[in-house]
């Protein structure tokens, strides 16, 4: 079920993409010749006000097709049927570069205003937050601790010395004194259900050593805390916000190096992780589609003639030259632009099968 879920979001994100670019377009007076949910042969479509809409058989996403797309295409059908200007009126080319720049930019936009709502869902649900007091909110079932600590037992001292907060937990176990024992004498304050009165007792827990660190195997408890709705705006805009910068750093880290290519991951991957989070929590999962929707939009700008980036940067020389960039230099950039796209696909597919298969 998780899986199908994260199939559906994913296939969302694309749709409000094309979504962005389609409504611009119609804005701008461009005609849009198809609006197609999902790809593949159509499957059923209809014609209103010289647009046809369709539904096909391959769900995953959609496009748009806007009139005078291919330029090449457009002028060539031109010079054949030797139509005049007023019947390019609508065509993509026809519009300013500004209003074109405006239409590419529109659907990675859209994938940052459905990031920002879908965080506002996330926060409308509470801030978690872990309490900095050193009391028991959880223990894994693979520690020594399980079934000798309980939940909401205050932990007073390890060892002899004094705990105040739950830091303190871990910087006592792995003080170089401590990283050799096999058990930890820890004084407690627990409540019995049928009294209100604390009671002080001491119990031996076995440690574990994982991650190269003594561990309990325990957790703090959480909080949460709701926001009001100025908040959770405020929250969703700033959360927005730095994960555009954090998704473009991150990008020009994987450019210079500093992250390996085994960091790549495909469609398969992030599938794969969407739906493992669906399986914990329904606010985790969305937050991680709006994590998800954010990095489309960004890929979407990389300067490459496949997507929208390339085609704002051709529009940008356009602008600012007064002419369209060489036909011949622009076949040589989408080829190598899709080169690389597809380099990109199979390094991160590859990626997500070792990933899956070792683990």
């Amino acid at each position: 079920m998780g899986l199908l879920f994260a199939i559906i979001a994913l296939s969302l994100l694309i749709f409000f993409h094309e979504l962005g670019h389609f409504l611009f377009a119609k804005f701008f007076g461009v005609k849009v010749e198809t609006f197609s949910i999902g790809f593949g042969k159509k499957l059923f479509s209809f014609t209103y006000k010289d647009t046809q809409y369709a539904i096909s058989a391959i769900p995953l996403g959609g496009y748009v097709k806007l009139k005078g797309e291919n330029k090449t295409d457009s002028k060539n059908e031109d010079n054949i049927q030797d139509l005049n200007k007023d019947s390019l009126k609508d065509s993509l080319f026809d519009k300013h570069p500004l209003e074109r720049i405006a239409i590419y930019f529109a659907g990675p936009l859209f994938n940052f205003i459905i990031a920002f709502i879908m965080y506002c869902f996330v926060f409308s649900n509470g801030v978690h937050s872990y309490s900095q007091n050193a009391i028991v909110g959880s223990i894994g079932d693979e520690y020594g601790a399980y079934g000798i600590l309980k939940k909401n037992d205050e932990i007073i001292s390890i060892n002899g010395k004094m705990v105040s907060k739950f830091s303190d937990i871990s910087n006592i176990l792995n003080d170089s004194n401590n990283r050799l024992e096999k058990e930890a004498k820890i004084t407690i304050l627990r409540q019995h259900n049928t009294e209100s009165i604390k009671q002080k007792i001491e119990v031996n827990v076995p440690l574990t050593y994982k991650y190269n660190k003594v561990l309990l195997g325990i957790a703090p408890i959480e909080q949460i805390y709701y926001l009001g709705a100025l908040d959770i705006i405020d929250n969703a805009y700033r959360t927005t916000l730095e994960n555009i910068v954090m998704i473009f750093y991150g990008l020009r880290d994987l450019i210079l190096g500093v992250i390996g290519i085994d960091n790549i991951s495909s469609v398969i991957g992030i599938a794969d992780v969407s739906s493992k989070v669906y399986n914990v929590s329904f606010v985790s999962f969305v937050g991680v589609i709006a994590l998800i929707s954010i990095n489309l939009g960004i890929i979407n700008l990389l300067p490459l003639p496949m997507l929208d980036g390339g085609q704002i940067i051709f529009s940008l020389y356009e602008w600012i030259t007064n002419k369209s960039i060489n036909q011949k230099v622009s076949n040589i950039l989408v080829a190598v632009g899709f080169s690389f796209i597809i380099t990109l696909m199979l390094i991160g597919t590859y990626n997500d099968i070792m990933r899956l298969t070792s683990s």
